[in-house]
C-alpha cells in the first residue's frame, strides 16, 4: 500500500470514528495520554472517554496525576516550563493538542474552576461580563441578561443583585466560588473543569456548591477532582480512580460510580474507596 493510499485511509477512518462518537454522545476522547514534568512523569499512557451531560469524579491519592489531566485538556499544562505532554485530546471531535488549535476558543469552549476563588479585583458585575466582552458580546441588555441568568443558575442572584457594583473580594468564600461558577458559565462552555472546588470551603458553604455542580450535569459535561469520596457519591455519574503505578499515575478502574463504590472490580479500587488505601 503507497503512502498516498495510507494517509488516506486513516483520514477516512479518522473522520468515521468521529462520526461514531458525536452518534454516541462522545464529548471527550483521551488516547494514550502522557504528562512529564522535569521531575519525572505526572501520567503515562492514560485513556479515557467522556460523554456529554455526564458528571465524572476523578479521585484517588494526592500526587496521581488527576490535576494533571484536567490541565491538558484546556491547555493549562502550555503555562508550565518544561512540561511535555504527549498522546491526543479531542473534544467534540476537535483536537486539542494540534500546535495549531485556537487556545482562546478552546478555553472558551472548555472553562475551568480552581481550588479556591479566584473573583478578579473588579465589581461583581464585571466579573461576568468581562470575559463576555473580551470575546465579543458587547449589547449592554444582553451582558445583563446573561449577568442575572448565570448568578440564578448558582443561586446567588437574590443574594448579590443589590450590590453587583460593589466588589467581588467583599463576598464570602463560598459566595466567591460560586461566582467563579458563574463566571465560568456564562460563556457557555462544552466542558467544565472543576479542581477540588470546594476544598477551601466551610461544610455549610461547600454543602450550597456542590448543590450547585450536581444541577449542571442536566445541560453541562463536568469533570470534576476531589478527595471528598462522599462528594463524588453524592452528585457524580461516574467516576475514575487514578492510582499511582510504577512512578507515574495511571487510571486503574473507570464506570458508573455506584458500581465503583459498590463492586469495584479492582483491589486497589476496593482499598481506596473503602479507606484501606490511600
Amino acid at each position: 500500500m503507497t503512502l498516498e493510499l495510507i494517509e488516506s485511509y486513516d483520514l477516512a477512518r479518522n473522520f468515521l470514528d468521529q462520526t461514531e462518537d458525536m452518534a454516541d454522545g462522545l464529548l471527550v476522547d483521551v488516547r494514550n495520554l502522557s504528562v512529564r514534568y522535569s521531575s519525572g512523569y505526572a501520567l503515562r499512557d492514560v485513556s479515557a472517554r467522556f460523554k456529554k451531560g455526564r458528571i465524572t469524579a476523578l479521585v484517588g491519592p494526592s500526587g496521581c496525576g488527576k490535576t494533571s489531566f484536567l490541565n491538558c485538556l484546556n491547555r493549562m499544562t502550555d503555562l508550565i516550563p518544561g512540561c511535555e505532554v504527549s498522546g491526543r485530546i479531542s473534544i467534540g471531535g476537535e483536537s486539542v493538542t494540534d500546535p495549531s488549535t485556537d487556545l482562546q476558543r478552546l478555553r472558551r469552549r472548555v472553562g475551568m474552576i480552581f481550588q479556591r476563588p479566584n473573583p478578579f479585583p473588579l465589581s461583581i458585575r464585571q466579573n461576568i461580563q468581562l470575559a463576555l466582552r473580551e470575546h465579543g458580546t458587547t449589547e449592554q441588555e444582553q451582558l445583563e441578561t446573561i449577568t442575572q441568568r448565570v448568578l440564578t443558575d448558582v443561586g446567588l442572584w437574590g443574594e448579590v443583585s443589590g450590590r453587583l457594583d460593589g466588589s467581588a473580594r467583599d463576598l464570602s468564600g463560598g459566595q466567591a466560588q460560586r461566582l467563579c461558577l458563574a463566571r465560568a458559565l456564562a460563556l457557555e462552555p462544552e466542558l467544565l473543569l472543576m479542581d477540588e472546588p470546594c476544598s477551601a470551603l466551610d461544610p455549610i458553604a461547600s454543602e450550597k456548591v456542590e448543590q450547585h455542580i450536581a444541577s449542571l450535569g442536566e445541560h453541562y459535561t463536568v469533570l470534576i477532582v476531589t478527595h471528598n469520596l462522599g462528594q463524588a457519591k453524592r452528585i457524580a455519574d461516574e467516576t475514575i480512580v487514578f492510582w499511582v503505578s510504577e512512578g507515574a499515575g495511571r487510571i486503574v478502574e473507570q464506570g458508573r460510580t455506584e458500581q465503583i463504590f459498590d463492586s469495584p472490580t479492582e483491589a486497589v479500587t476496593a482499598d481506596y474507596v473503602t479507606g484501606r488505601a490511600g
